[in-house]
């Protein structure tokens, strides 16, 4: 069972204050579809006046309500067929995880939303939000295992030797992580062991909780994958191997029977709907088999439209087709970087608004003495693809185009754009380093100009030349005389 938000009225003896009212972690899995669940975008449920002995008045709840109290909790949603219509909101630490083997379809009717810690003095970041689409539960859980087992296996590990190339070392991986499973352990769960240790301990945790470390290898090795096909300096300049292999690994074509594997579903979001994280955590979104549409075309949607984080954290993204913005927005506010990869599609930053401002809540903070203060963030501004605080961006679209739009592309920190096309460029604003951008032809009108008084000169003295030399050519031609004779007359006139 989930919980619920409860705001209360004005004719309560506590007006408009919030009750959380949640167990704790949840599993909501359904064979075929979720449809509904929790209220939809902007829809609230009336309590009754009189609970026990609790007056609600005109106090109103908002379902689907999650609370973490531990960061190693993880809720799930899991769908065999779609998720329709279905808004969730989580508080505290931890992770939601979102998963349907078809279609996530929240269009302007729904949103999940993490509103971070629900006690003033939990410094925590928010849960995380995870949206997987196209993924049924076996396939899903069959496939991680797999490529977890390629990654951290040491076996595994390419050789680096010169003229050794990946494409001839199959079912080699360019770096395992044994060392970030350790330290991703120790963070975690406090364990202080050996990386061949971490691995048997690794092993006996929860299929949910090793999806989080697996998506943490695979969104890096996209990453590094984008970033080696601009390396003119590296092993594997102009090429996209290494991302793709991590997406053979983690989504194969065929199960280990030979059989084919089928992926088909898309996310959909668009109006007032979207995907938030308020102070702190992450964003992964995930469409093996289709598409993430995240804004139409039409009338502007208001400022919760998107996939924004509003306290630190990233956005990841994969899919096989596009990653698409309509006037909607993909943005970090508070710190944290963008990463986008589309295998077969384009990454098209939209037309949306540069002027629509995104509020953060005020967040109540305590100090070590417990003296209150309220954290206010100034509202962030704009539409498209943006890292607003010192963010990275990777965007790698290797069959399609990548489109700054109207509502353009902005980056706090550096970018690293890989495509086979990049269009309106010049609307893509860098403050740090920015690699994979194409340089506009700029025309040197100086040297044109120079050129054109050369020609011109050179023009005029040849005329000038050609005159002169018809001048002299007419002086040196002979003298011709014609005499008329007009009449004899008495004497004669001769001429010598």
């Amino acid at each position: 069972m989930t919980g619920q938000e409860i705001v209360f009225g004005g004719l309560t003896v506590r007006p408009d204050a919030r009750w959380y009212e949640a167990a704790g972690a949840v599993y909501l899995k359904a064979g075929g579809d979720i449809v509904g669940s929790g209220n939809l975008l902007g829809s609230t449920t009336a309590v009754p006046a009189v609970v026990g002995n609790v007056l609600f008045g005109d106090s109103i709840a908002t379902g689907n309500l999650i609370v973490h109290s531990n960061e190693t909790d993880v809720s799930l949603v899991q769908a065999g067929g779609d998720i329709i219509y279905s808004s969730f909101t989580i508080a505290g630490p931890g992770t939601l995880e979102i998963t349907a083997g078809g279609d996530i379809r929240m269009d302007d009717q729904a949103s999940v939303t993490s509103v971070g810690p629900v006690q003033a003095s939990d410094l925590r970041p928010g849960a995380s939000i995870v949206m997987q689409a196209g993924l049924e539960p076996t396939l899903m859980a069959q496939n991680f295992n797999d490529f977890v087992n390629l990654y951290v296996n040491p076996d595994n590990q390419a050789t680096k030797n010169e003229g050794d190339s990946l494409a001839g070392q199959p079912g080699k991986v360019v770096h395992t992580y044994q060392q970030e499973l350790v330290d991703w352990m120790a963070d975690r769960y406090g364990f202080g062991g050996s990386a061949e240790e971490a691995l048997a301990v690794f092993s006996t945790l929860t299929p949910e909780q090793q999806r989080i470390f697996a998506r943490q290898i695979y969104f890096a090795e996209l990453r590094a994958g984008g970033r080696e096909y601009n390396d003119a300096d590296g092993p594997r300049f102009g090429s996209y191997l290494r991302g793709r292999n991590a997406i053979a690994a983690l989504f194969p074509a065929n199960s280990t029977s030979g059989t084919p594997n089928v992926y088909q579903g898309d996310i959909t979001l668009y109006g007032g709907s979207g995907i938030h994280t308020r102070m702190g955590g992450d964003i992964q979104t995930l469409t093996p088999g289709g598409r993430q549409l995240f804004g139409v075309e039409g009338v502007a949607p208001p400022s919760t439209a998107g996939v924004i984080t509003q306290g630190f954290g990233h956005i990841q993204m994969y899919t096989l087709g596009s990653i698409l913005l309509g006037q909607s927005r993909i943005m970090t506010t508070a710190g944290g970087d963008i990463l986008a990869w589309a295998a077969q599609g384009d990454i098209n930053a939209g037309r949306g608004s540069k002027t629509t401002l995104v509020y953060t809540p005020p967040r109540r903070v305590y100090d070590q003495w417990g003296n209150l203060m309220l954290s206010s963030d100034v509202p962030s501004t704009g539409a498209g693809l943006a890292t607003l605080d010192e963010g990275d961006m990777d965007l790698i679209a290797p069959e399609g185009t990548i489109d700054a739009g109207e509502a353009g592309i902005r980056v706090s920190g550096n970018v690293n754009i890989a495509a086979l096309h990049v269009v309106n460029a010049a609307n893509i604003q860098v403050q740090g380093d920015a690699v994979g951008i194409p340089v506009a032809a700029v025309v040197n009108t100086g040297a044109l100009a120079s050129a054109s008084s050369a020609s011109s000169a050179a023009a005029t003295a040849a005329q000038e030349t050609v005159q002169r030399v018809r001048n002299e050519a007419r002086q040196n031609q002979p003298s011709i005389f014609s005499v008329q004779i007009l009449g004899f007359g008495g004497e004669s006139i001769g001429l010598d």
